[in-house]
Parts: structure tokens; C-alpha cells; sequence
């Protein structure tokens, strides 16, 4: 908008008749207010540092178009001064989009830096945890195959006292409150009312024995 404003300020010299260029220069002018009234609104710092060069070049501009449409003309050093305040006004623009692209890159990096530090403790996190469970499957498998070993075990040493190839019948000892447990506790149970039929028996045949 601010270069369209310069080119029909100058048309309008060049041609004080030229009512094309008196309503590009107009447009230019209410294009350039409403883009003021939206950055007040978006960013007042922004806004506030730009005010002073923006409203002398624009007012500049407006009385350049008030004598162009008056059908006055006019002259050269105008045209040079409202010039000069669109180049200082140029330079707080791209100072102040400067500031900003500094400030947006500064947000950036800020934000991949947050990103990137949540991404590397969720995946220490989900490390951790795998490792956890792992000890924690180790364990358990562990504790199941040493309770299947101690029934094994158990069940072995009581047939070998059923074959009389032991004299002292050894319990299976699990103590845990698990199914093993469980487990090993009626085996024991049902064992030992086993063996002392089996003793009951022998007794009873030891006795007939002796009785014949």
C-alpha cells in the first residue's frame, strides 16, 4: 500500500488530472487505516513503536490527496519530503518485523527445546518402565518355575517312599499364599492321609503275620 501510494503521488504530479491514480492514492489511504486499526488490535508494543513514523507519512499522504482532489497541484519537494517519511517509516517496519521474526525464533527454539526434553523423559520414562516390568516378569517366572520344581520334587520323593526307596517321606514346602501354594498345601494333606493308610496297612499285615 505504501508503494501504490507513492506511485499515484507521483502520477498525480505528473498528470494533476489523472483521476485513476487520485483513487488509487484515496484506497491506498483507507487500506493503509484499517491495517493500523488491525495491528492495534493484534499487537499494541508493535503498534505503539510504529505510531509516530506512521502518522506523519500517512498524514503527510492525506494532504498531498486533500490538494489533489481540491484540484490544487503539488509540488516537487512534497513529493520528496512525504519520501523521506516513507523511508523512516520503512525502516521502523522492517526494524519492528526484524524484532519479531527474533522474538518468533526465540519462541521456536523455546518450544522444540520443551518438545524435545518431554519426548526425551517420556521415552526414559517408558525405558524405565519396561525395565521394571521385566525384572518384575523375571521375578515372577522365577518364584513359578521354583514352585514347579518343589512339587516335581515333592511328587518324586513320594513315589520313591511308596517304592520303599525312602524311609522318611520329605513335604513340599511352598509357603507362598499363591495357587502354588495352594497347591502344595492339599498335595500334603492328601500325601499324608495316603501315608498313613499305608502304614495303617503294614501294621495290619505285620500283625497278621505275627499272629499266624
Amino acid at each position: 500500500e505504501c508503494l501504490q501510494t507513492g506511485q499515484a503521488i507521483r502520477n498525480i504530479y505528473i498528470d494533476p488530472k489523472d483521476q485513476k491514480a487520485l483513487e488509487n492514492l484515496g484506497a491506498a489511504i483507507n487500506n493503509l487505516d484499517s491495517m493500523d486499526k488491525n495491528l492495534l488490535k493484534i499487537d499494541v508494543a508493535t503498534h505503539s513503536g510504529l505510531k509516530s513514523d506512521f502518522e506523519l507519512f500517512v498524514g503527510d499522504t492525506k494532504t498531498l490527496y486533500n490538494i489533489a482532489s481540491s484540484g490544487k497541484r503539488y509540488g516537487s519537494e512534497q513529493i520528496i519530503e512525504n519520501t523521506n517519511r516513507w523511508r523512516e517509516y520503512k525502516k521502523r517496519l522492517k526494524a519492528s518485523i526484524k524484532a519479531s521474526d527474533n522474538k518468533a525464533n526465540a519462541v521456536k527454539k523455546e518450544l522444540e527445546a520443551f518438545i524435545f526434553e518431554s519426548i526425551t523423559q517420556m521415552i526414559i520414562g517408558i525405558l524405565t518402565a519396561l525395565f521394571l516390568i521385566s525384572l518384575l516378569l523375571f521375578g515372577i517366572n522365577r518364584q513359578i518355575l521354583r514352585s514347579v520344581k518343589s512339587i516335581h520334587a515333592g511328587l518324586l520323593n513320594f513315589f520313591e517312599f511308596l517304592d520303599n526307596k525312602n524311609v522318611e517321606y520329605k513335604k513340599i514346602e511352598i509357603n507362598s499364599g499363591d495357587e502354588f501354594g495352594e497347591m502344595a498345601k492339599a498335595l500334603n494333606e492328601n500325601i499324608e492321609r495316603t501315608k498313613v493308610g499305608l502304614e495303617k496297612d503294614a501294621n495290619m499285615v505285620k500283625n497278621a503275620v505275627a499272629v499266624a
